[in-house]
């Protein structure tokens, strides 16, 4: 069974088999950080559900899988605030050196 998870008006991913799955593209990789952001009420959200890991499946020049934990955002995370939408957004951003390719 799958979940999708809408935010800010848009779907941002889903959960599938316990494992929130989002997928990204170029633009959603912070070249400053060398990594991806979770918005933090999307990430309270899915804790409260008893999600604890992430998939992101970058489609850049070739499709990378990584998987990430919750717990590694909360611990090596970076905040951030995004205003590209319009609303300011409060993000962690976590390395792809914290992520595992799988």
């Amino acid at each position: 069974m799958s979940l999708k998870v809408r935010y800010m008006g848009k779907i941002r991913g889903e959960v599938i088999n316990g494992v929130y799955v989002t997928p990204r593209k170029p633009n959603h990789f912070f070249k400053k950080y060398q990594g991806f952001g979770i918005s933090l009420k999307i990430l309270k959200t899915l804790e409260n559900r008893g999600i604890s890991q992430m998939t992101i499946i970058y489609y850049g020049k070739e499709i990378t899988r990584y998987k990430a934990n919750f717990s590694d955002f909360r611990t090596f995370g970076i905040k951030y605030t995004d205003t590209t939408e319009g609303t300011p957004d409060e993000q962690l951003i976590l390395s792809t050196k914290h992520m595992k390719v799988i």
